[in-house]
């Protein structure tokens, strides 16, 4: 769908030819080639709201594909995708709560809730 200038695919084709795939050889040249095409079409979608062309505008810019490397552009972009939630944007401007930050917060709790009941029993016995 790329070979027929479909930005969309373009899009995607640009990142899997820019980052190592499995299955597409690392290709910048295409990379750049496939970005160029997908570039108005982003810009447009970007500009609507959409959260999935906003980071892949950011992704880019912050590469330099089919523009001109931009990290102040590229962070806006991520910025406006991750207020969305998307959670790519989110990871690449370090927002991301990982399941282990999230399990911290639940063992601390614990532990909270454990030392006020152990202080509860404690004052109850005292006053006995």
């Amino acid at each position: 769908a790329a070979n027929r200038k479909d930005p969309l695919a373009a899009a995607y084709a640009s990142c899997l030819h820019h980052k190592v795939c499995n299955k597409l050889p690392q290709d910048q040249e295409r990379a750049v080639e496939y970005a160029n095409i997908a570039m108005p079409w982003l810009r447009s979608e970007a500009a609507k709201g959409n959260k999935y062309a906003q980071c892949h505008l950011g992704l880019c810019y912050a590469d330099g594909r089919g523009a001109e490397q931009d990290n102040v552009q590229a962070i806006k972009c991520f910025q406006l995708a991750a207020a969305q939630g998307h959670c790519i944007a989110q990871n690449k401007l370090g927002m991301h709560t990982t399941y282990s930050a999230v399990l911290f917060s639940f063992l601390l709790l614990y532990v909270r809730l454990i030392f006020i009941e152990f202080k509860f029993i404690i004052e109850l016995n005292l006053n006995c």
